[in-house]
């Protein structure tokens, strides 16, 4: 068996003989590069076993590595060889994944994990769609590259002229989907958490000024649905998020200490909230005939409320209020805690925001609070 250090070059000058020929590397141990007489080669690699029996793997063909990829890929089972792990046995695991693809792993497992960890699958099956089409029947193991899934995502942008906040939405989805591919053992490492988002330039933030809240609050009861009324009316008192608020159940609300929990597979942080109750959602709750399963249910079909949509269109008409989506609610709750001189990182528990960074962006709202630091010398 010629022993060589097997190169690019080398390759190129490789002519088939009439029988089978074996190159050994002299850079990776055991690493073999065979010539059949047909012109194909093939990565292998020759060990011996925990039992000292010489055995034979098979890495793949020539043209689906570059040199430095397979050198690399033999240097990592020569790495599990020496921990006494049976790389065959490894070989079928990675074969099981190499089937596996993005749209099998949603549908016969991240759709049900999703649903049981009352997440929005409205947002995970638009994604399923038009932004994902491209990828869903490609194999985890070749999504699984932080190379491919950025530019995945740039040429997405590019091509629909989308903005760096949906480039991250689509990230953050593709996270959580390879975050529990990994936990759960359907891949052996996570490429994608690695991708960084982008960075967002932050707008003005939006919130209700004195005349804007009253024409809300005298527009609020001529909503014809009282869900939708209700479900506002908490959002605005409590800086929910619109999901938090849908996921609510009986169980959530404590009247003992008058606060409500919201339970970590319900928030964006995956983190335990508590929020004091405000006397008006007081009377919310008093006022819902039922005392189990969740506050809000569809009469039409028994189950948790979903949409309120077209309500809060019907209400920005109402009130003659401009530019202001349901998600501002939240920055109005945490802008007025903040005029009103409460501590930033209080404002940033009862929001649930996992860095107090993402609270600051309220700070200049506060305009004497450096005054008032000076005052104290």
């Amino acid at each position: 068996m010629p022993s060589v250090k097997i190169t690019r070059s080398f390759i190129d000058t490789i002519k088939p003989a009439d029988k089978i020929v074996d190159y050994s590397d002299t850079e990776v141990k055991g690493l073999i590069l065979r010539v059949k007489p047909s012109g194909n080669m093939v990565w292998r690699l020759n060990y011996r076993n925990s039992q000292k029996i010489q055995k034979r793997y098979t890495i793949g063909a020539l043209e689906k590595f570059t040199v430095t990829q397979v050198k690399k890929e033999a240097q990592r089972l020569n790495g599990l060889i020496a921990q006494d792990k049976d790389i065959q046995e490894t070989k079928q695991e990675k074969t099981e994944t190499n089937i596996l693809t993005l749209r099998k792993f949603i549908d016969e497992f991240y759709l049900q994990w999703y649903e049981t960890h009352n997440k929005n699958i409205k947002s995970l099956l638009y994604y399923m769609g038009k932004p994902f089409e491209k990828i869903l029947d490609k194999t985890m193991l070749e999504l699984n590259d932080k190379k491919f899934i950025t530019r995945f995502l740039t040429n997405y942008q590019n091509t629909n002229n989308s903005s760096n906040a949906t480039y991250n939405r689509m990230l953050s989805t593709l996270k959580g989907i390879f975050s529990r591919a990994y936990e759960f053992g359907y891949i052996k490492s996570n490429a994608v958490r690695d991708v960084k988002l982008l960075k967002i330039t932050t707008s003005k933030i939006r919130y209700l000024s004195e005349t804007e809240t009253r024409s809300f609050f005298e527009a609020l009861p001529q909503l014809k649905n009282l869900h939708a009324q209700q479900i506002i009316e908490i959002a605005y008192y409590t800086g929910m998020r619109k999901n938090e608020i849908l996921s609510l159940s009986f169980d959530d609300i404590d009247t003992q200490t008058n606060q409500i929990t919201l339970k970590s597979s319900n928030t964006k942080s995956n983190k335990v909230r508590y929020i004091p109750i405000h006397k008006n959602i007081n009377k919310i709750l008093d006022s819902i005939d039922h005392k189990d399963g969740y506050l809000f249910v569809s009469k039409k079909t028994g189950t948790k409320y979903d949409n309120i949509d077209r309500s809060w269109k019907q209400l920005m008409k109402l009130s003659g209020i401009e530019n202001f989506r349901f998600h501002d609610l939240r920055h109005n709750f945490c802008s007025m805690l903040v005029m009103n001189g409460v501590p930033i990182y209080t404002v940033a528990q009862l929001a649930g925001h996992a860095d107090v960074k993402t609270t600051q962006i309220y700070a200049h709202l506060s305009p004497d609070v450096k005054k008032s630091a000076i005052d104290i010398l």
